[in-house]
C-alpha cells in the first residue's frame, strides 16, 4: 500500500492547525501528544536495526518533510491515539499514515490505494468503508482510521501478536507473508520478519515506520525538532441533517475551501452526501461559526441548483453529461421513477458552486466552444476544483474541454486545455 503522496495545493496545514498551536518553548513543560505517543511505543527494540538506521537517514536528509508531517499529524493524532489506547495497540501504528501517505487524506497511488491508510477498494469495502459517487470513506481520515485499526487487529491475531509481521501483511497482504514464512520454514531457517523473502517495497515499508517512530522518540537522531502539540482534539465534528455545498460550508465557516476539503476529503463531489454521511470536521473556531451560520440559514439554500427547461431531443443522459452529473442523480433529485422526460418540463440540476454563483447560462457546448489557446500543467497535489478556482474558470468547462469527469484522476505533469487568455503554468 506504499505510495508517494503530495501536498494538497493551496492548503496550509499549519494554518488549519492553529487551533492546536504549538506550545512555546519557554512555557512550563506539559504532557502533549508527542509525549503520549512515545509513552505507548512497544517496538523500541528494533529502532537500532541496520535497516531502520538506513531509513532514518533518509528522513534526516529531508527536514521539510518532517515539518510537513508534524503539521498534518497535529490535525489527526489525538483521535488516532485515543483509538489505539482503547484497543491497547502500540502507538507506533499512529505513524503508519506517515509511511503510507505522508498524512495526506487525499492521497492516491497508481495501484488504486487511497487515503491516509492507503486502502485498496475491495479491502476498504470488506472493512466497512462506504464508496459511492458522492463519498469515498478511504479518504475520510476518521472513518478510514477505524477501519485500518480493525484490519490491523485482525492481522495481528493471525500472526500471533507479531507486530512486524502484522505491518508487513498490511502492506503486502497476509497471503504473501504466510507464503514467505512457509518458504523459510521448509528450508529449516529463521522466519522472523527480517529474514523473510518479501518484495522490496514491504522490506522497506516496516523499517520506514520504525525509522519515523525512532525520530519521534529521539528527534536528535534526525537533527529535528518537534513543537509541542496540546493533548486535545484539533477538530470538531459537525453532524448535519441536510446536504450542504462544500463551497458554501467554507464561506459560512469563514475558512478556505481547500482547507475544508482537505479535512473532509471523503466527499468526492461539490457537496456532502445527499443521504449519509452528512458531517464535517473543522477547527473549533470555524465549527462554531458554521453552527451559528447554519442556525440562521434556510436549509433549502445549502446546495446550489439550476432550474433547466427540457428541450426537444433532450434525454437524461445528454443532460447529465452537459452538467457533469449522472442520470441516477438527476432521477433522485427530481423524483423520477424512470428515464422518461418531456420537452417543456423542468429539471433541478445540482451544480458546482462556482457555476451556481456565476449563474452560467445553459448553452450548447459543442456549438459554442471557446478557442482553447491556453494550457495548464497539473502540479503536485492539484485537484480539479483547486485548478478551476485558481484560474477563475468554470469547473464544468474545464471538464468539458478535457473530456474529464469529477471522478477522473489527474496527475502531476498532465497538461489541461483551458480557454484564452494565454498559458498559465
Amino acid at each position: 500500500m506504499l505510495t508517494t503522496a503530495t501536498p494538497i495545493s493551496e492548503v496550509s496545514c499549519a494554518e488549519i492547525a492553529t487551533v492546536n498551536k504549538p506550545i512555546q518553548q519557554d512555557q512550563p513543560a506539559a504532557r502533549d501528544l508527542w509525549q503520549k505517543l512515545r509513552a505507548g511505543f512497544e517496538l523500541e527494540q528494533y529502532f537500532d536495526h541496520p535497516a531502520v538506521v538506513q531509513a532514518r537517514q533518509d528522513y534526516a536528509s529531508d527536514p521539510a518533510l518532517i515539518t510537513l508531517i508534524q503539521e498534518r499529524a497535529s490535525l489527526f493524532l489525538y483521535e488516532i491515539l485515543a483509538e489505539l489506547d482503547k484497543r491497547d495497540m502500540p502507538t507506533e501504528l499512529a505513524l503508519l499514515p506517515v509511511v503510507e501517505s505522508n498524512f495526506n487524506p487525499a492521497a492516491s497511488s497508481g495501484k488504486g490505494a487511497a487515503g491516509h491508510w492507503q486502502f485498496m477498494p475491495n479491502t476498504a469495502r470488506r472493512w466497512g468503508l462506504q464508496q459511492d459517487w458522492w463519498y469515498d470513506g478511504r479518504h475520510d481520515p476518521m472513518a478510514s482510521m477505524k477501519a485500518a485499526l480493525d484490519y490491523l487487529e485482525m492481522l495481528n491475531q493471525r500472526f500471533a501478536g507479531d507486530w512486524l509481521l502484522t505491518i508487513a501483511a498490511y502492506n503486502t497482504g497476509a497471503t504473501n507473508v504466510n507464503r514467505a514464512i512457509r518458504r523459510r520454514e521448509r528450508a529449516g531457517k529463521q522466519a522472523d520478519f527480517w529474514a523473510l523473502p518479501l518484495a522490496s517495497e514491504t522490506r522497506n515499508h516496516v523499517p520506514r515506520l520504525l525509522a519515523v517512530a525512532s525520530v519521534v522518540n529521539d528527534p536528535s537522531l534526525a537533527n529535528a525538532q518537534f513543537a509541542s502539540i496540546p493533548d486535545r482534539p484539533a477538530l470538531e465534528k459537525i453532524d448535519l441533517d441536510v446536504q450542504i455545498d462544500l463551497d458554501m460550508a467554507s464561506r459560512l465557516a469563514e475558512m478556505n475551501e481547500s482547507s475544508l476539503r482537505f479535512l473532509n476529503a471523503g466527499y468526492r463531489q461539490w457537496a456532502t452526501h445527499p443521504d449519509s454521511p452528512q458531517h464535517l470536521y473543522l477547527p473549533a473556531t470555524n465549527a462554531r461559526k458554521l453552527r451559528l451560520a447554519l442556525a440562521q440559514t434556510d436549509p433549502d439554500s445549502l446546495v446550489a441548483w439550476k432550474r433547466y427547461e427540457i428541450k426537444p431531443g433532450d434525454n437524461l443522459s445528454r443532460i447529465a453529461k452537459r452538467f457533469n452529473t449522472r442520470v441516477d442523480v438527476l432521477q433522485r433529485v427530481n423524483d423520477l421513477r424512470d428515464t422518461r422526460i418531456f420537452a417543456g418540463a423542468f429539471l433541478l440540476i445540482p451544480l458546482d458552486s462556482m457555476d451556481a454563483q456565476a449563474q452560467i447560462p445553459v448553452i450548447n457546448r459543442a456549438a459554442a466552444r471557446p478557442v482553447l489557446s491556453g494550457s495548464y500543467t497539473v502540479r503536485p497535489g492539484d485537484t480539479l476544483h483547486a485548478i478551476a478556482r485558481r484560474l477563475r474558470l468554470s469547473l464544468v468547462e474545464i471538464l468539458d474541454w478535457n473530456q474529464l469527469s469529477t471522478t477522473d484522476t489527474i496527475y502531476p505533469g498532465q497538461r489541461l486545455r483551458v480557454a484564452a487568455p494565454a498559458d498559465v503554468e
